[in-house]
């Protein structure tokens, strides 16, 4: 992988369930950083404490570290720092990371989330960091097409949300690594009230998904070092606008009245 990850260096060492970590991330290391040591247990079937000793093993000193050292390696081995390239690097992974979006979002699921939306009155969107900045820009979207929103991006405020939700509510959980603790935190109080949740991530072993009536898969899944990627946002963003654009064009003709409503109130602040 790299001269500071040598696996195959303590290769001999290793007992048999070691062995299986240790080809997988020779195999894969990418996606080593969108785990946690829970999903890499399961996914591998080998125990935690196996995971920590394998890590250990090879010199550092917890799963954690290990994880941070190979988004370190996946960083330093990118080629994008070429002057020459990185404009068409850039521009090659934001159209395929669209493009495997939309892939990964078949059109029954897009067509229930949609539905959801289009059922339901009290709309809430959550995302905490570089998510929150998404949920605000979600919500003026939605408003422009009419249709009632409420980014809550403070992680107290969420838990306050979901602890009087019930049916009548639709949550929309934004994460993209699937694994940010406040998210699951309120999703699960909303899920003990009976609302309805629609979850947008790039994880889809994450805990969010197992809480969500419907799951939009976005393509990015982000390296740890690079939290807030263009990239990353922009398929979040993709998703929440097919989200919109499906409600707008089931309610054409009120959502056209209601973007002139919305244009004209703020024109004269441009």
């Amino acid at each position: 992988m790299t001269k500071n990850i040598e696996v195959s260096k303590y290769y001999s060492q290793f007992t048999k369930s070691e062995k299986i970590i240790a080809d997988y991330i020779e195999k894969d290391p990418g996606t080593i950083g969108e785990m946690t040591l829970s999903d890499l247990s399961t996914l591998l079937n080998v125990g935690e404490a196996t995971i920590i000793r394998f890590c250990r093993k090879i010199g550092f000193k917890g799963f954690q570290d290990f994880k941070f050292a190979v988004a370190v390696a996946e960083v330093n081995n990118d080629n994008t720092s070429n002057v020459l390239s990185f404009q068409d690097n850039i521009e090659n992974n934001i159209v395929r990371t669209i493009q495997n979006t939309k892939n990964n979002i078949n059109d029954d699921i897009l067509y229930k989330a949609i539905s959801m939306i289009n059922n339901t009155a009290n709309i809430f969107l959550y995302g905490v960091g570089f998510s929150g900045y998404i949920a605000k820009i979600a919500e003026g979207r939605f408003l422009r097409v009419g249709k009632r929103t409420k980014a809550v991006c403070d992680p107290h405020f969420q838990c306050m949300q979901s602890s009087i939700s019930n049916e009548n509510d639709l949550i929309i959980g934004i994460s993209l690594s699937g694994t940010t603790k406040d998210i699951i935190e309120s999703l699960t109080i909303a899920r003990e009230a009976n609302a309805k949740i629609i979850v947008v991530t790039s994880n889809k072993q994450s805990k969010l998904t197992k809480l969500a009536d419907c799951v939009l898969l976005t393509a990015k899944k982000e390296n740890p070092l690079l939290g807030g990627s263009f990239s990353g946002m922009m398929s979040q963003m993709f998703a929440l606008d097919m989200l919109c654009t499906g409600y707008a064009l089931l309610n054409q003709k009120n959502s056209i009245k209601y973007m002139e409503k919305t244009a004209k109130s703020i024109m004269m602040k441009s």
